[in-house]
């Protein structure tokens, strides 16, 4: 909690985090990659908050390099750092830039060249699908799949604290997780849960807050057991 509390920006790899890690190739050169709404509308939030977004981009074709700059200019990201391959020296150029702390600062990978920068950053983050030892170095992984919205995840809870400062974006975030902001707040460290009723939105902030460990009580033997990366998360069949 303490940790959430303390990031002031986030800098995030593209490839892999942002995208699902593949591309399209046509017979021309064309390159084309596939990006989520749910980042491109997490992270625009994030920046009403105020914090600093960077996008780190190892990607050093001419295509990839200016679809990275494309996504930038979309969402207004003025610090961009394509066809970088020292991840770490680009992520201590853009929190000293803005004369943020590193260890105040969050660093979202998924491969071996983003881990010197995740070893720099006060908070490691990692996509599920993301390599084992990047995985292993994370403090967090967010429940969903790099190119379906993991940044979107961690934009909105890093800027949570910032809402409760009368930010204007406080009326866009969803009620479960401020009922789970509400509850850590009390110390609870634990939460016992009852799938189903509704209640998949709840159960869905409980699972991926990072301080609670969720334990869930069904009858259905149709509810999916809890996947790979909701570690955190216990289903007992009633």
């Amino acid at each position: 909690m303490e940790v959430i509390e303390r990031i002031k920006a986030i800098a995030m790899d593209v490839d892999g985090v942002l995208t699902d890690g593949t591309f399209w190739w046509g017979a021309n050169n064309e390159e084309l990659k596939r990006f989520s709404f749910a980042d491109v509308t997490g992270m625009g939030l994030a920046l009403q908050a105020g914090l600093k977004l960077a996008l780190v981009s190892g990607e050093s074709s001419p295509a990839g390099m200016a679809l990275v700059r494309r996504y930038a200019e979309k969402l207004k990201i003025a610090d961009v750092y394509p066809g970088c391959h020292d991840k770490a020296a680009a992520f201590r150029d853009f929190t000293a830039k803005h004369g943020i702390d590193p260890r105040d600062a969050c660093f979202i990978g998924d491969d071996t060249i983003d881990m010197p920068a995740m070893d720099l950053a006060g908070l490691a983050v990692a996509p599920p699908n993301a390599q084992a030892d990047v995985r292993a170095k994370a403090a967090w992984s967010p429940s969903w799949v790099a190119g379906m919205g993991p940044c979107a995840k961690s934009s909105i809870l890093f800027s949570m604290p910032r809402q409760r400062e009368g930010s204007a974006m406080a009326e866009t975030m969803k009620l479960s997780d401020y009922v789970m902001r509400f509850v850590a707040d009390q110390g609870v460290t634990h939460v016992f849960m009852l799938v189903g009723g509704g209640a998949m939105h709840l159960n869905d902030s409980v699972a991926n807050y990072p301080s609670c460990i969720m334990c869930a009580t069904c009858t259905s033997k149709h509810v999916r057991l809890p996947p790979k990366h909701m570690p955190n998360t216990t289903i007992v069949w009633a």
